[in-house]
């Protein structure tokens, strides 16, 4: 019940990770936000030549930066600027809307 009432409070997060297929920096960044506790975030996996506007309007005109999997952490229909780092990404998602 705590769960839910958590969802409640704090509307998800979706998270969209572009990279591409079978990159081992994608693989250590997914392994790095496996291994947190995160019940109200999503994370899609889309391949860099996917086209973003198919899974998401918000998601238009975002891109791979520099070959790196870049991600968007998207929070009550606005998208954060891409970020390619770990660290960046742990700030993002840590961070609680209030």
């Amino acid at each position: 019940m705590l769960s839910a009432l958590d969802l409640y409070l704090e509307k998800p997060k979706e998270i969209v990770l572009v990279r591409s297929k079978k990159d081992q920096a994608t693989q250590d960044l997914v392994k790095k936000f496996h291994s947190r506790y995160l019940p109200d975030v999503a994370l899609q996996l889309v391949a860099s030549d996917e086209p973003l506007k198919a899974i998401s309007p918000l998601l238009e005109g975002k891109t791979q930066l520099g070959g790196k999997p870049t991600v968007y952490v998207c929070h009550n229909f606005t998208c954060s600027p891409p970020v390619t780092e770990w660290e960046e990404l742990k700030t993002l998602i840590s961070q609680r809307e209030h």
